[in-house]
């Protein structure tokens, strides 16, 4: 487990949306709330990853558990 103040190899980013609520908007009607939803979610993902890429950071999904890992600095970051 890691600690804060240790060093890390890598960084994983994610985030999760409950059971309950892709059961609500299955079920509530055929309106398309799941893919709404669905969509919601791929676009979040998109705009993080970007972000962190024009940040200055090498980002890659892992093959095996389709994590995004923030792997290292690829580039100077354009804040400095």
């Amino acid at each position: 487990m890691w600690k804060p103040g240790e060093p890390a190899d890598h960084v994983t980013v994610s985030w999760n949306v409950s059971d309950k609520l892709f059961d609500v908007a299955e079920t509530q009607g055929s309106d398309g709330r799941a893919e709404h939803l669905c969509g919601a979610i791929d676009a979040l993902e998109r705009g993080l990853v970007d972000a962190l890429r024009r940040g200055g950071l090498r980002v890659e999904r892992d093959t095996g558990t389709q994590d995004w890992k923030v792997l290292g600095i690829a580039a100077p970051s354009p804040l400095d």
